[in-house]
């Protein structure tokens, strides 16, 4: 049995292949750097896979850097004590082995955060550091999240918008200040954008949006890489495609895909035929 899994920090997509059966399986998120370690066990408890198999995993997963390693392995081991194989690396490579494969290209994840690299097709030979919520993660839901925040809570964004989010949500402003800074904030924050996918109608939302993209692709110059294929995941890239378009013509990105599920991919790079 091979289990291969992309996991976020809001959600996680699971392929558990036996023999010529394929499933899929879609569980919450889980970062290992910012989540209490009881979430990550219950998600493997919650799999429901059958423990007397002989099995292998390929996990890619936010937050699971080296120093993450043992107690990862641990869970899955005590979970599922069949374990032979278990092969963990960061979300951004997963994307990379997913989307790239073999090929070279500027490999981009925009969901609840955002990360960026540049990739040989066989490694990542440069990442900016994304630095998180808070410092940067550029072109996120997050980062749409606190633009939102700002323009409501200061009064930049117009009446009608204010009162749409007001009745929409029942924050008050210190309570969404003081929600920002605990754990699990950039999810709290990232719930707001789907706020601005709802009313991009609106000019003042949809040039909010336009420009808080903007902010990834001004990461993605500093590669001096826009004659690359560009590979890009994530809810944002994939809700804003009309957005992404506009930002790559500016910025002389003529080849790009925008990929929202690379789970097949990654199964295919590792060898195993992500069947229907």
């Amino acid at each position: 049995m091979h289990i291969i899994a992309d996991i976020g920090a809001t959600n996680s997509r699971w392929l558990v292949q036996a023999g010529l059966d394929m499933m899929r399986i879609d569980r919450e998120g889980y970062n290992a750097f910012t989540h209490d370690r009881a979430i990550w066990k219950n998600i493997l408890g919650s799999l429901n896979l059958d423990k007397s198999k002989p099995m292998d995993f390929y996990l890619y997963g936010a937050g699971f850097y080296d120093n993450k390693f043992d107690q990862i392995t641990e869970d899955v081991k005590n979970e599922y004590p069949q374990a032979a194989k278990i092969f963990l690396a960061k979300d951004l490579l997963g994307a990379c082995h997913g989307m790239a494969k073999n090929n070279e290209g500027i490999v981009v994840i925009m969901g609840t955060g955002s990360n960026t690299c540049l990739y040989d097709g066989e490694k990542i030979v440069r990442n900016i550091e994304t630095m998180g919520f808070i410092l940067g993660s550029e072109g996120s839901a997050g980062s749409i999240g606190k633009a939102v925040i700002r323009a409501v809570i200061r009064e930049k964004m117009p009446a009608e918008l204010i009162a749409l989010f007001r009745q929409k949500y029942d924050f008050a402003d210190i309570d969404i200040i003081l929600r920002v800074h605990q754990p699990g904030g950039n999810q709290f924050l990232g719930q707001f954008a789907k706020f601005a996918g709802e009313n991009i109608d609106h000019p003042f939302m949809h040039d909010l949006i336009h420009a808080t993209l903007r902010d990834i692709f001004n990461l993605l110059a500093d590669y001096n890489a826009s004659d690359k294929t560009h590979y890009f995941t994530g809810s944002i890239a994939n809700h804003f495609k009309s957005i992404m378009a506009d930002l790559c013509a500016e910025f002389g990105i003529k080849d790009y895909h925008i990929i929202p599920d690379y789970t097949d991919g990654i199964a295919e790079y590792h060898g195993f035929k992500a069947s229907a």
